[in-house]
Formats: C-alpha cells, structure tokens, sequence
C-alpha cells in the first residue's frame, strides 16, 4: 500500500469534517451550531398522554384513567414494553393488601390498565399485552334505595313548596326517578 489514503474497493474514503465553534472567526459559524435536540422527558408519561388524548373520555373518565395510569407507572417504574403478567399481578396484591383498597377501586385500576394496553398492542409501542390474561372482575351492582312510592308522592308535595324553583325541582326528581338518570347526569345536563 502506498501513501494513499483511498483504498480501491469501490467505497468512497471518509472524509472527516473539522466543526468550529461559533465564535470562531472562520467565518463558518452558522454551520457550527448544529440544532439542539430536545430531551424526550419521561416516555411513559407520554403514552400515557398520547392515549388519553386519542379516546374520546368524559372529562372525569380521562382524569380517572390518568390517575389510575400514573399511580401503576410509578408503582411498577419499568418501560411499558417490559411490564409482564407477574407485575400486574403484584400490582394487584398491592392494591388489595397493602393500600387495602375495596374490589371496585381494584377493578377500575385493572380496567384502566387493561383499556391502556389494548391500546399500546394496537398502537405498536409494546408487542405483548399482559393484560390479556387479566380478567377484571366486574363490581356487584350495588343495592340501590328506591323510594316507595308515598315517599315520592311527600317529596314533591314539599318541592311545590320551594318558591320559583318547584318546577326546575320537580323535573329533576321525575328525571331521577322515572327515567334512571343518575345525579352526575343530571347536574351535568342544561336546559335551555
């Protein structure tokens, strides 16, 4: 081999590129600077965002499942591509023994859980679902209070009492009542 500095393999020769600073008087600074890359922050935040961002939630629906979300990513501190059935069965020991929390509040984490992890398979952020061999148990109704029906008849004997808002009062509880509306859904409704 002689003293140059190609080799005759048909591959062009590298060709290093001296970047001086820019207060350099080489005049070249602008090429100097290269764009700052901005760090990424915490990816499992992200998913988490870019999840709720992507569902159509209720405004409580969404802050319910974010805070659901977070408490097991904190819990668990591992990439989402590394979580396996083992973690989301600790997690669910955890729920249930150390934060003793009732069978309903362990459903939702579950749920919120795996509704996320359906959502990263889709997505393609992580290849296997754990959640998949997670069955959540649906919470027994509870055991709702009906009023009998002289309770009824009282109560809005005692709304047409109220003044300038019998009406609105009355409506409500016949929406209450007749219909099955619960309250959230009623003190969320307008009228116009």
């Amino acid at each position: 081999m002689t003293g140059s500095s190609q080799v005759n393999s048909g591959i062009p020769a590298v060709r290093l590129v001296l970047v001086q600073p820019e207060n350099a008087d080489s005049g070249c600074g602008a090429l100097a600077q290269s764009p700052a890359i901005a760090p990424i922050g915490n990816l499992r935040q992200l998913r988490i965002e870019q999840f709720l961002d992507l569902k159509s939630l209720a405004a409580r629906t969404r802050q319910t499942y974010a805070q659901q979300l977070k408490w097991f990513s904190d819990w668990v501190d591992k990439d989402w591509q590394a979580v396996n059935l083992n973690d989301v069965r600790r997690y669910k020991l955890h729920l249930e023994q150390e934060r003793q929390l009732k069978p309903n509040s362990v459903a939702l984490a579950l749920s919120s859980l795996k509704s996320f992890y359906t959502w990263l398979k889709l997505a393609g952020y992580v290849s296997d679902n754990p959640m998949t061999a997670v069955s959540v148990p649906r919470p027994a109704p509870g055991k709702g209070q009906n009023l009998e029906g002289f309770q009824l008849d009282a109560l809005v004997k005692a709304l047409a009492e109220r003044g300038e808002t019998a009406s609105r009062d009355a409506a409500i509880v016949c929406l209450l009542f007749f219909a099955g509306l619960r309250a959230n859904e009623v003190s969320g409704s307008e009228c116009g």
